[in-house]
């Protein structure tokens, strides 16, 4: 007779109360200037009301419907205890919500039925996310929810959602890194350090960008599920690894030197390793920081023996665009052809008036696509004279006035 009823409730997709699976969330009402309805049974009698503004953790218990019913005989918000009325009580689904967890680095996948190799039902990005409950799996092990700012719904583990959705700080617990990838030849990216299934593959001569972290024998893992591929996605259904070799980041000089120094561990009292020339292509190979990025170990890609820790503000997370006095050397006179700026590669440089006989003699020095006239190194804050385009060739000065390379025959 027991079995009997038991699959009669099953079969009615009711279970017992003392079988029911519990699940933790939080109260989020749309309408923070309004109450929040507790009811005496779905759709029932408001038994009480709450501060849509105040923040209460609950736990449901029984889905009907649209509504869950609510264990325990208080709310708890922000210190304060109230009593809920003798009896059922219930609450709407709107109103209820949970946080998304990706504090692993990984953005979370929602499933179209609730296992981890069901189809995808989309992606949730933000770093925490509030989702709505709708229903939990039979195990307790899965939570159909709706996302409603990606206007998504779909199962996500249980594991990877909680009762708030405050972020533990500005960013994750451990250092991260955004690194960029020119492959030379095709590069399989493994679901484990160096072993595992391939799951995804970089082709020769495209750019991808991308954020690591955790590397572990010549491995980084790939955050956030997806690579940048110019403007669009290599989406990742499982967590992935990159060898460090395919990965690289640039060499810059936050004080406009021609090199930076390289240190044997990671720590400016350290005993230098050597030097390493701005535009010097790199490797990552760890990362030093209590939360975020403090130093980066590199090996340079040109000399292997080349390796040793600098300064994340040394770091470039894109390709180098290192101009040159001989890069840059050349007359660039202006559309009307009335003014003309001389670029020597010995670092002097000149302005007339075209046909004139006077002009006057400057010394120059480069900064990134930035041109400084006069001064020995550049002065912090301050704005280049010239803005060099290496693409059009052309110099812009602080008036905006363009300056057009001339060929020379």
């Amino acid at each position: 007779m027991k079995k009997l009823l038991c699959l009669l409730l099953l079969l009615a997709g009711t279970l017992p109360l003392s079988a029911q699976l519990e699940l933790p969330c939080f109260i989020n009402d749309p309408d923070v200037e309004g109450k929040t309805n507790i009811r005496d049974r779905p759709g029932g009698k408001v038994i009480m009301q709450v501060d849509a503004s105040d923040f209460f953790q609950i736990t449901v218990y029984v889905q009907q419907g649209g509504w869950w019913r609510i264990k325990g005989s208080t709310l708890e918000g922000y210190g304060e205890e109230y009593k809920i009325p003798s009896g059922e009580a219930w609450i709407h689904r709107s109103v209820l919500a949970l946080g998304t967890d990706n504090s692993d680095g990984h953005y979370r996948f929602l499933r179209t039925e609730p296992r981890a190799d069901a189809p995808k039902a989309g992606i949730v990005r933000e770093f925490n996310a509030v989702v709505r409950p709708l229903e939990m799996s039979q195990d307790g092990k899965w939570v159909k929810v709706k996302y409603e700012e990606g206007n998504l719904t779909g199962w996500i583990e249980t594991s990877w959602v909680r009762d708030d959705a405050f972020e533990p700080g500005d960013g994750y617990g451990f250092p991260i890194l955004s690194v960029y990838s020119i492959p030379q030849k095709e590069v399989s990216l493994r679901s484990a350090p160096g072993k595992g299934a391939q799951t995804g593959v970089l082709k020769p001569g495209k750019l991808y960008e991308m954020h690591v972290a955790k590397p572990k024998n010549g491995w980084w893992e790939i955050l956030g599920d997806n690579i940048i591929v110019g403007e669009d996605y290599i989406e990742l259904d499982v967590p992935s690894w990159i060898p460090s070799s395919a990965l690289s980041v640039s060499i810059i000089s936050p004080e406009a030197k021609d090199s930076v120094p390289l240190y044997s561990s990671a720590g400016e009292k350290s005993p230098l390793a050597g030097r390493l020339k701005v535009g010097t292509v790199v490797h990552p190979l760890e990362l030093h920081g209590e939360y975020w990025t403090e130093w980066v170990k590199v090996v340079s890609a040109e000399d292997s023996g080349l390796s040793g820790w600098v300064q994340e503000s040394c770091i470039d997370f894109e390709p180098p665009k290192v101009l040159t006095y001989a890069s840059v050397a050349g007359m660039y006179d202006t559309a009307d052809s009335q003014t003309r700026v001389c670029l020597n590669e010995d670092g002097t440089a000149t302005w007339n008036m075209i046909g004139s006989l006077h002009w006057t003699d400057f010394t120059y020095i480069i900064s990134g696509n930035g041109i400084y006239l006069d001064v020995r190194e550049v002065p912090e804050g301050a704005k280049p004279d010239y803005i060099y385009d290496p693409e059009k060739k052309t110099l812009k000065d602080t008036d905006g006035t363009l300056y057009y390379l001339q060929k020379m025959d």
